[in-house]
């Protein structure tokens, strides 16, 4: 027993080689057939045996076993699997701890002479744990090749009297790959301890004392003997037949170990295993052998859940005979799936609806899945529908647009309607995406309220012209304009693009012209003037008190004060915060749109864009 209850063992070579608790902590399905798991790995015991078993796991495992090997140790495992499109990534930690009393010895002087043995009762303690970090993934350009790897992370713990040795810890890692040949037989393989020495792959104690993992080949093959995948397709049952082997290459002295295993399910929710599990064991004259060991158990599967007991027999010794029992979620033998809807008639590829674009055409692509249908209207036109499929371009107009798509069988009824909706925003060249006010710029263009040029610019720090500011007064109040235009002012022609919404903005007092006359509609318009115009188009409150000018270079008796007071209580001039009006600094194109967007109206009608109920 002392191979297995102290750290260390002692062989030929005279080098100190550490015990791995991993070697056991493999959960009690793998126990119950004989460890003979390394080319089947096809569950979450796969982080405890061969991590390329890792890759086929679709969604998250978790298990935990405990068990009390040869009545002495107590083992406990517990892991976890998470599936990505990286590949599966899981982690396990597993421990092993006995407690026992022997006799410790002390000794007494006294008076400085007499050395006086005292013998006593004592409690030792020995502790192995390990975390272990796993990755599984598929083989990229070639099939049915997994790979993974396992990083362990050893510690080791004693106390007792007179044990110097008191802590330890250390690391190592395992290299698995694994092959499926065909549906029924598959390969694996795994180099555990891989690390040198040399590279940090061992154990080290508080006293000094080095401890080495030995360098372990294991080699597995798994066939499916009966199931949908085996080689007999029987009564929905299922048989499987594991054999590995071990090798321990670089220390001739270790025999090399075989496991066989057996998983017979007879039915889809209970298993019953068997296997010849076998381990080293010395017998005299400091050589070792292998034994064999009697395995066997049992799983039950429950919509996910599989509970695992296993026996394991030990040298032939009643005594040593062990049952360990693990729980494990996510494992399905057969995961029920969803109800399958039935198909559309038809589906609408792209545009995804409540979508936006700047193209000022759009593509309207679907695919026919039922032979029902025989045309495709959209917005009551037919359009071509060939090889179950149908396009057509259609031309977007700012702002939103909607597209009913509508299928009709051969006697022009409607098997199938649906909707498609874009919102077409402008997308100026001199507007990059992280500009500060792209988003309400693209919308108040959508919207018309303020456009761009024909060369596909805005122009944000350009002076607004008081034709444009207007405009932008006209168009916000939805205002209707008339159908014969009689401009009142000298420099206003009525071909003039403008003509309209200076007759309306006007009549409606929200700009004036000059004594004049004139209107001088290309001229700047100072930010004074702009606020005095955009108050009144807002209907702000102009009688509230000015207790305190809102900027520092507005002195409280300025003509203006009381508008620009109230544009700023309703926080129209949030972007000036902090910082001096320059009442007279003429207001630039991307100024304008940030305050006009500001007005409670008007942010209403931007934020529309995006709202598609009822729509």
């Amino acid at each position: 027993m002392l191979l297995f209850i102290f750290p260390s063992c002692s062989f030929a070579d005279s080098t100190k080689v550490a015990n791995d608790p991993t070697r056991l902590g493999v959960g009690a399905r793998v126990l119950g057939m004989g460890k003979a798991f390394i080319g089947q790995a096809d569950d979450i015991s796969s982080i405890f045996t061969n991590p390329a078993g890792l890759s086929r796991i679709s969604e998250l495992q978790l298990t935990s076993m405990s068990g009390k090997f040869i009545n002495e140790i107590n083992y406990l495992n517990v892991g976890g699997v998470m599936p990505s499109s990286a590949g599966s990534f899981g982690i396990g930690y597993i421990n092993s701890d006995v407690g026992f009393s022997g006799q410790g010895f002390t000794t007494e002087v006294v008076d400085g002479v007499r050395i006086i043995p005292t013998a006593s009762n004592s409690s030792y303690n020995y502790k192995n744990s390990a975390i272990t970090l796993n990755y599984g993934t598929k083989m990229p350009f070639i099939n049915n090749l997994d790979i993974g790897t396992t990083f362990k992370i050893f510690f080791q713990e004693m106390s007792g009297p007179g044990v110097t040795a008191k802590s330890a810890s250390g690391y190592d890692a395992d290299l698995g790959i694994k092959y499926t040949l065909n549906r029924f037989f598959s390969l694996g393989a795994v180099a555990q301890n891989i690390i040198p020495s040399s590279a940090g792959g061992k154990i080290t104690w508080n006293t000094g004392t080095v401890e080495n993992l030995p360098h372990v080949l294991r080699f597995g093959t798994n066939l499916k003997i009966l199931g949908e995948k085996g080689l007999i397709n029987f009564r929905n049952q299922e048989l499987s037949l594991n054999i590995d082997g071990d090798v321990t290459p670089a220390r001739p002295t270790i025999p090399s170990l075989y496991h066989y295993g057996l998983e017979w399910s007879p039915i889809e929710f209970l298993d019953i295993r068997t296997g010849i599990d076998q381990e080293i064991v010395g017998k005299g004259g400091g050589l070792l052998e292998a034994a064999n060991n009697f395995t066997a158990g049992i799983g039950i599967n429950f919509r996910g859940f599989r509970f695992d007991y296993a026996y394991h027999q030990y040298y032939s010794l009643s005594d040593n005979d062990t049952h360990y029992f693990s729980l494990s979620y996510g494992i399905y033998k057969n995961k029920p799936t969803p109800e399958v809807k039935a198909l559309n008639y038809f589906d609408i590829t792209e545009p995804k609806d409540k979508s936006f674009s700047y193209e000022n055409n759009i593509s309207i692509v679907g695919k026919i899945n039922r032979a029902e249908v025989k045309k495709i209207l959209i917005n009551g036109s037919e359009v071509n529908a060939a090889n179950n499929s149908f396009k057509t371009e259609s031309k977007l107009t700012l702002g939103k647009n909607k597209f009913e798509v509508v299928g009709l069988n051969s006697k022009g009824n409607v098997l199938e309607k649906e909707k498609v909706r874009v919102c077409h925003t402008l997308k100026y060249n001199d507007i990059p995406e992280n500009y500060w006010g792209k988003d309400k710029i693209d919308k108040m263009s959508s919207l018309g309220i303020l456009n761009g040029y024909p060369d596909h610019s805005f122009r944000p720090s350009n002076k607004i012209t008081r034709a444009e500011l207007i405009k932008c007064f006209v168009k916000i109040s939805d205002i209707p304009l008339g159908t014969s235009v009689k401009p009142d002012f000298s420099d206003v022609d009525e071909k003039y693009w403008a003509a309209p919404y200076i007759e309306a903005g006007v009549k409606n007092t929200f700009m004036t012209g000059f004594p004049d006359k004139t209107f001088r509609p290309e001229d700047s318009i100072s930010r004074a003037q702009s606020i005095k115009g955009i108050v009144d188009v807002a209907k702000l409150d102009k009688g509230a008190p000015v207790y305190e000018s809102p900027f520092i270079d507005i002195p409280g008796r300025y003509e203006l004060i009381k508008e620009i007071n109230a544009a700023y209580i309703a926080g129209l001039l949030k972007y000036l915060k902090g910082k001096a009006f320059e009442p007279n600094k003429p207001l630039m194109r991307g100024e304008a749109v940030e305050i006009l967007s500001n007005i409670k109206f008007v942010s209403d009608k931007i934020n529309s864009l995006s709202d598609w109920d009822n729509y």
